[in-house]
């Protein structure tokens, strides 16, 4: 077995009638609120189709395709279909904004996208941003011809080190950082998806709710404001969520650190950013401790063992951030 699609193949193989996925019932859910399940012998005939459909187009080995499917069945009878042709998938986040997913797509050099109707026109949007095509379709009907790659797969089969997934986690520099995991890493884990935050410094990352959030990528979207002049962003603990987003900020000379304000900051970073990175709290401040080189010492703001929830003056704007 050197294949994800190998090994579902095999387990479909074995216990055909056995649930591959099961989504019980959820009133209100977009798709299936009554439910939904499908078996592996329904799941593999979906994933043969699939991957026949994308072979007759050209896809193989060194192909990328970008998925905005969320965490429905089409994303899976798409993964398992590509995987098992040798193409890497690049999962989109749904609730990644226009800058994020442009800065994605540019980064992984998406061949084609794939995505749930509703979501198409926002892709094609961003697709005419990137100076490579990106053919965007929908993932739940399949046009007839499926856009073909620009270049043609490399002559490989796959196997345990070609690459599966291309997943982006939150870096501590900013933007997120791209991570290859390969058929090997996803077989032997028995996850498609890891837990990067052992990998990174914590001081810079925010645990939220199991994202892993850049504090740098959000300062450098308050930053941008015109009414900020300096900001520094850290977590801060949530009873629900691990952490939350808080934002220490220092208004520009003759500008009021108000609620007005505060809401105003998110808005604009809930235009910019995936809504679970925009602040939860608010804190102005006259100033922040810096270094000589002017670099602000996060460890400074407030002292060892003090909650910065408590703090006069800050602005809880936790209900805001509701998707």
């Amino acid at each position: 077995m050197t294949t994800v699609f190998g090994a579902f193949v095999t387990t479909a193989g074995q216990w055909p009638d056995n649930a591959f996925f099961c989504a019980p019932p959820a009133p209100g859910r977009a798709y299936s609120p009554d439910g939904i399940e499908y078996t592996y012998a329904q799941t593999r005939e979906q994933v043969l189709e699939l991957r026949e459909r994308y072979a007759s187009a050209g896809y193989g080995p060194g192909h990328r395709v970008a998925l905005l499917l969320e965490n429905r069945p089409e994303f899976f009878f798409h993964y398992l279909a590509l995987n098992g042709l040798g193409c890497g998938i690049v999962p989109i986040n749904p609730d990644y904004r226009r800058d994020e997913m442009i800065y994605q797509m540019d980064h992984s050099g998406a061949d084609l996208a794939v995505s749930l109707v509703a979501r198409v026109a926002d892709l094609e949007a961003v697709a005419r941003e990137r100076s490579k095509p990106l053919p965007v379709v929908d993932g739940g009907r399949l046009p007839a011809r499926v856009p073909k790659p620009e270049t043609a797969p490399r002559r490989e089969s796959p196997g345990l080190d070609t690459e599966c997934s291309f997943l982006y986690t939150s870096g501590t520099t900013g933007r997120p950082k791209g991570c290859i995991l390969t058929n090997y890493y996803s077989l032997t884990s028995g996850a498609w998806y890891r837990d990067l935050g052992g990998l990174v410094q914590f001081e810079n990352i925010i645990r939220r709710s199991g994202e892993n959030i850049a504090a740098a990528e959000v300062e450098a979207v308050l930053q941008a404001h015109e009414a900020v002049a300096q900001v520094a962003v850290l977590a801060v603990p949530d009873e629900i969520r691990e952490e939350e987003v808080m934002a220490c900020v220092v208004p520009m000379p003759g500008v009021s650190g108000d609620a007005p304000l505060a809401d105003r900051l998110l808005e604009w970073c809930l235009a910019r950013l995936a809504y679970f990175k925009a602040p939860g709290f608010v804190l102005f401040m006259d100033h922040l401790p810096t270094t000589g080189t002017q670099k602000v010492q996060k460890t400074q703001i407030f002292p060892r063992g003090d909650d910065p929830r408590q703090r006069p003056g800050v602005i809880d704007l936790r209900s805001r951030k509701k998707r």
